[in-house]
C-alpha cells in the first residue's frame, strides 16, 4: 500500500515494513515543517472572523486543534445549552416514559413483587455444608497482652522477614501477617506462630484447597 506525504506535496513516503504501522513515517523528511507552516497560515487567515452565536459580540479564538476538529460556534461556557436544562418533555414522550416504567420487562420489579429467596431456608448451604464453615465456633479474639508487636517482631526476625509459603520478602506494598498454625488465637507459642504475606494468609483462611496443600508444611 502506497502512503503519500501528508504535507500535501503528493510525493510517496518510503515505508519500513518491519516497523509497526503506528511508527511508520507519514511525512518525507523535513516536509512535516511545511505542514505546520500551513496550519499557522490557516490560523492567521481565520482569526477574528467567527463571532460567538450567543450574542456576546466576541470573536472565537482560533487554536491549532480547530484545524482538525473544526471551529466551535460558542466561546467556552458562553450560554451553551447544557443537556435538558430549562426544557420540558412533549406529551408524546411523557406517554412513552410512562409505558416503559409499567413493568413490561420480565426482569423489572413490579409493585408488591417478592424475591424468590424470601422466607426460604437454604439447607444446601446451611451449617457444615457452607464453604465458610469453621466447625461451629464463633469469632475468637486475640489476647493482646501476649500477642503484641514485640512478639510479632521476634517471629519476623526468626523467619528472616520472609513469607514461609511464597518466600517473598517484606515490602512496603506487601504487608506481612503472623499466622496461628493450629488457628487457636490463644496459643501464642513461637512454634505455633509463622510469618505469612497478606495474600497467602487470606488464602489459608478462605481457600480450603490451598489450606490442604500448604498447611502441613507450616509446622516447624
Amino acid at each position: 500500500m502506497k502512503i503519500f506525504c501528508k504535507c500535501g506535496c503528493g510525493q510517496e513516503v518510503y515505508q519500513n515494513l518491519k516497523a509497526h504501522k503506528s511508527r511508520r513515517a507519514k511525512y518525507i523528511l523535513g516536509h512535516w515543517i511545511k505542514k505546520h507552516i500551513k496550519i499557522d497560515e490557516w490560523i492567521k487567515n481565520n482569526q477574528k472572523k467567527y463571532l460567538c452565536i450567543c450574542g456576546c459580540e466576541n470573536f472565537i479564538k482560533i487554536k491549532r486543534s480547530h484545524y482538525w476538529i473544526g471551529i466551535p460556534k460558542y466561546i467556552h461556557y458562553h450560554n451553551k445549552p447544557v443537556g435538558f436544562k430549562g426544557k420540558k418533555h412533549k406529551k408524546r414522550s411523557i406517554e412513552k416514559i410512562k409505558n416503559s416504567c409499567k413493568g413490561g420487562n420480565e426482569a423489572s420489579f413490579k409493585k408488591g413483587h417478592k424475591t424468590w429467596s424470601k422466607g426460604i431456608e437454604r439447607h444446601d448451604i446451611k451449617g457444615n455444608k457452607n464453604p465458610n464453615w469453621k466447625g461451629g465456633r464463633s469469632y475468637q479474639g486475640y489476647d493482646r497482652s501476649k500477642f503484641n508487636q514485640k512478639l510479632k517482631d521476634i517471629i519476623l526476625k526468626r523467619d528472616n522477614y520472609q513469607c514461609q509459603i511464597c518466600y517473598k520478602k517484606k515490602d512496603l506494598f506487601l504487608p506481612f501477617d503472623i499466622h496461628h498454625i493450629d488457628e487457636n488465637k490463644t496459643n501464642n507459642k513461637s512454634k505455633n506462630l509463622i510469618t505469612l504475606c497478606h495474600i497467602c494468609h487470606s488464602k489459608i483462611h478462605n481457600n480450603s484447597l490451598f489450606m490442604e496443600k500448604y498447611h502441613q508444611n507450616l509446622y516447624i
